[in-house]
Formats: C-alpha cells, structure tokens, sequence
C-alpha cells in the first residue's frame, strides 16, 4: 500500500476508494471494486501503483475457470480478466475466510455481474468520466516517481464498529434502499470505513495496535466518498451515464421532431413526417448518439444554439448532463454555447453500445408521445429513471454528534 503524500495534487475519489477498500482487506473485508468506462492504458497504470509496494505472490490474477480455488493468506489484492469469474471468485473469498480477524484479499475488476443478485461479495461499481480520468492522469503523473514506502505490515490487526454508530448507519441505509440490497451496501459501508480507520491509524498517528477503534473522522471521509457521482446507484443495469443518454436524446428529438418549429429547426428533414411509423428503435440512431455525447460535434452545438433561441430553451438545456453542474439562467441567458459545451458529459462510440443499447437489448427503454401530435421521447421505469446512489441520504457527522461512542469501542474483536 502506498503512503499518502503531502501532494498538491489531490487524490483524485477513485484512488481514494480504491486504496480504502484493499485497506478494508487487511481488516477482515473483502470488498470488490468494479471500474467501468476507465480506459484500459490508465487502469493498468492506477492498479500497478495502488499494488506497488506488495510482493509479487500477493498479487492474484484470475484469467481462466483453473485459477478460481483458494487463495493463500498471503494474496492481498485479486485482479478478475473474465466477467464471467467475478461471481465465482467472490463466493470464494466469502467461503475462505476461517478468522474474523483473517485479511482477505480486495477485488479489482473491469466487470460487474450481469445479475447483481448472483454476486454474493460487497462490490462497489465505479464509473468513469472524462473528469475523473483526467484527474486520475494528473495525480499518476505527479506521483509516479516517488518512493513507494512499505507500511501496510503495522496495520491493526482488526476494528471495532461502534454499537451505536454502526445501528445509526444501519437504519439510515435501510431507509433509502430497498431490502435486496441493504446487506450488500452495508458491507460495503462497513468495510470501507474499517480502512479508513487503518490507514489513519497507521499513516497518520503513526502507531498500530492489536484493535483500533472506529472514529467519526473515519465515516466522514467514507461518506464523502460514496456520494461522490462516480459511485454507481444500486440498479447496475441502469447506469447513470445510461440515464444522461436517454435525457439528451430526449432533448434532441424533442428539437427534431417538433412539428411548430420546421422552418427554424436545424435538424429538420422529409423523414420527420413519417415519424409515426418507425419503431421506436429507429427514433434516433446509433450515429447521432455518439455525436451527442461529443460537446465538440456540430451535431451539439446546433442544438445548443437553437435552444438558447427558444423561450423554453432553459428548461431543456438542464436534461443536458452535466459533469458539475448545470448553468445557471442568468450564464445560460449571457453565454449560451459557450457556458454548456465545456461542462457536458462526454460518452465515446463504444459506451453507446454498452450503454445506451444495453438498454434496448434489456428492453428497458420504451417510447411514447405525451400527446397526440407532440414529439416522441424514450421512457426508463420509474425506479431506473430516479436512481441514486444510496449513499446519498447518511447523515453528515454534524448528524452524529450527538451518538455516543463507547469508550472501550476498540476493544474485542472487529465486528
């Protein structure tokens, strides 16, 4: 495990999860972490630094059906190349454990499983955007040629949970997700705040001890993290990059297809005029997809520039998708183009595959027209369409000051 630096880069969120759960390993929990949409040349490089400083046998690859059985003690992080494994090697891990205060190996992959509800491990389903990356890019630059320090040997040996805290954190999630996947969403919880209280207890007192007691400095930089945008929801099959296509689709064929606008519409073609036979499949294309999720295309900015136009255009321009946050009315009304195009989420041809057509194959998007005449729109199920990560609602330690934390937390063994 590499040692935090006073860096003036800051570590970007993916780091900061990534090294929390393989911390939560040597702590008993056995999290997985899933990266989706990170470019492969990046991801190498981020998990070759992240696994700097373990030895060679305690870093597992898992390529073929034969290197699914159980791993030593001393495997530290499992690295998963087949998607079809990842269910496999978590039954693995949860079934290897023979200790409560035992490590257990973390799990990097590229692949989440098809069926959520088959994977019995804790896994948290990042998903990358062109911020995030480039952030990642800065911080592996910036810290690449510095000494990788040795420190994960004097980590506690376990964590203790606070009674108190851990009921808290426990109704607050069952409060905001449903039952299928509280459990899997605790354990994910626990176990990242069990490595935030390893590494601070090590990295930043500089000292170990047989048990360490969980503190609320720990939750709040875990909560921070999980309600950071690129923590997935809970719904893995809906993504939230999914979701940003279907709203800017909507958005665009709201433009297209709209019958009072044919003279003044950049978009308008004899094809509009027999809309009404397509499939809804054919409502849109896979080309003009891709050349939405371009900022740069001029497929964007005409779109753009006739919605700033239009009356209305403010209220279409927030279903944009945006990497921070939308403009405001007065930077809309003054910049138009120029505010939007630097801030909107950017997606590749590739991601319309696994995104956007994922959705038909699931056959979880439907089209329909709000009226009679008005333009048609692609529909998600309510509870894909108003998904959140269910994180969002824990309360902010401000929250929880109030809790009284045992004074012999630390003590026992971890929970």
């Amino acid at each position: 495990m590499t040692r935090p630096t006073n860096n003036a880069t800051p570590v970007p969120d993916t780091v900061a999860i990534s090294s929390l759960a393989i911390a939560a390993g040597a702590m008993g929990h056995s999290l997985a972490v899933c990266f989706r949409d990170y470019p492969a040349p990046l991801l190498c490089a981020l998990w070759k630094r992240l696994t700097a400083a373990f030895d060679a046998e305690q870093i597992y690859h898992v390529r073929t059906p034969k290197d699914v059985r159980d791993f030593t003690p001393e495997v530290r992080v499992v690295i998963v190349h087949a998607a079809r494994l990842l269910t496999q090697v978590n039954w693995t891990l949860q079934f290897g454990r023979r200790e409560s205060t035992e490590s257990v190996p973390a799990v990097l992959t590229t692949f989440a499983s098809e069926n959520i509800d088959d994977d019995p491990g804790a896994t948290l389903v990042l998903q990358g955007d062109p911020t995030e990356i480039n952030r990642i890019q800065g911080w592996l630059l910036s810290v690449s040629e510095r000494r990788v320090e040795r420190q994960d040997e004097n980590w506690p040996a376990g964590s203790c949970m606070d009674p108190q805290l851990d009921s808290v954190l426990r109704e607050q999630l069952e409060s905001s997700c449903s039952g299928d996947v509280l459990l899997r969403h605790y354990l994910v919880l626990r176990g990242l705040v069990a490595g935030a209280c390893a590494r601070r207890t090590t990295f930043t007192d500089g000292r170990s001890a047989d048990s360490t007691s969980i503190e609320l400095e720990d939750y709040n930089l875990v909560r921070r993290l999980l309600q950071s945008r690129i923590v997935s929801p809970g719904q893995e099959v809906c993504d939230p990059l999914a979701i940003v296509m279907v709203d800017r689709a909507n958005v665009y064929l709201e433009v297209k297809h709209d019958p009072h606008a044919t003279n003044r519409n950049p978009f308008y073609s004899d094809s509009v005029t027999v809309i009404s036979r397509r499939t809804p499949r054919e409502l849109i294309t896979r080309r003009e997809i891709a050349d939405l999720g371009n900022p740069r295309s001029r497929t964007v900015r005409r779109l753009v520039e006739h919605l700033h136009g239009q009356a209305d255009g403010y209220r279409a321009i927030q279903r944009m998708g945006y990497c921070r946050h939308a403009p405001t009315r007065n930077e809309w009304r003054t910049s138009g183009a120029e505010v939007v195009l630097p801030q909107l989420i950017t997606w590749s041809p590739k991601q319309v595959r696994t995104h956007f057509d994922r959705l038909h194959s699931a056959k979880l998007v439907s089209a329909e027209r709000e009226h009679d005449n008005g333009p048609w729109r692609y529909v998600l199920p309510e509870e894909l369409s108003t998904a959140v990560s269910p994180f969002h609602d824990l309360p902010n330690v401000t929250d929880l000051q109030s809790v009284e934390l045992a004074p012999d937390a630390g003590a026992g063994t971890p929970r």
